[in-house]
């Protein structure tokens, strides 16, 4: 199951990459910027979710 947060943790990385410039060259308020930006952002918080969940139960975050 860890391999799978770091997995996700390099796809989000990836993702939010190509994001910021694609948001930097067409604006902020892009209809497809927007999109991701909100998945990216729901993502974020599950994970720092998942974190606090593991740091709590006394388990390692990503190993």
């Amino acid at each position: 199951m860890r391999i799978l947060t770091i997995v996700n943790l390099i796809l989000w990385f990836v993702v939010f990459a190509i994001w910021a410039p694609y948001t930097a060259s067409v604006g902020i308020y892009d209809t497809i910027s927007v999109e991701v930006g909100w998945i990216l952002f729901i993502t974020a918080v599950l994970m720092g979710l998942l974190a606090l969940l593991r740091i709590r139960r006394g388990r390692r975050v990503l190993g």
